[in-house]
């Protein structure tokens, strides 16, 4: 009989290593039907200049990654800064809007803002 193999206080716990891990697949997490975060910013952004004001009303918190996700896609998107003076901005706010769909270049003068 082998005596017992006790370990010593503070020591790293054994790991076998015998038996490869399985990885479970991963679950969307996403649980509510209907357009994604993702999806309803591009739409908003298609009609025109849209506040950031405006992402919050429709509980749209984090406009700003989506936005990015975006650019990342290929849409060209300008962004100015918000002057209207309906919305009781607390600082700088910023609208924005897609001027050019992936893969396509922006027209000439198409910025609406006075440059041709």
């Amino acid at each position: 009989m082998s005596p017992p193999v006790y370990e010593t206080p503070g020591a790293t716990p054994r790991v076998s290593t015998s038996l490869p891990l399985k990885s479970k697949p991963k679950k969307s997490r996403r649980k509510r039907p209907g357009p994604t975060q993702s999806e309803q910013v591009k739409s908003q952004l298609s009609g025109g200049w849209i506040c950031g004001t405006s992402f919050l009303e429709m509980h749209l918190p984090r406009y700003s990654p989506r936005i990015y996700e975006l650019r990342r896609e290929g849409f060209q998107i300008d962004r100015r800064v918000c002057e209207n003076s309906w919305h009781d901005h607390w600082g700088t706010q910023h609208e924005w809007r897609i001027v050019g769909l992936p893969g396509r270049l922006p027209g000439f003068g198409d910025r609406g803002d006075g440059h041709v």
